[in-house]
């Protein structure tokens, strides 16, 4: 919330697009790939669906395809909170560069539709 002149203003959150997409993803302290899922997309993170525990602050490094995109996602995130048993948010820390834009697109397009 912005308040200042008697104003009160709700604070703006990432347009987020509803999404379900397959994802690849590795941290520090697992060898193995991990999969999990999509669920929500915005220009400033995601919210995931995935079959183990992550605690908050755990980094995590993703991949993911956007549809109708030659474009794979990739980089890195953290987890920064539990939203239920299985989903995680994840705030993005790091994107490859030539992803940041198709991204953003795709998106804008979703909370168009």
């Amino acid at each position: 919330m912005y308040t200042g002149s008697g104003v009160t203003l709700p604070s703006r959150r990432p347009a987020r697009v509803p999404v379900r997409l397959e994802l690849e993803g590795h941290t520090v302290s697992r060898v193995e790939t991990m999969w999990g899922t999509v669920v929500n997309l915005s220009a400033a993170g995601m919210l995931v669906e995935l079959g183990f525990p992550l605690a908050p602050g755990t980094d995590l490094d993703f991949s993911f395809r956007l549809p109708d995109e030659d474009a794979v996602v990739a980089g890195r995130g953290q987890i920064v909170r539990r939203a239920t048993p299985s989903r995680y948010g994840v705030r993005f820390d790091a994107l490859k560069d030539e992803t940041v834009e198709k991204l953003r697109r795709f998106v804008t397009r979703g909370e168009k539709a």
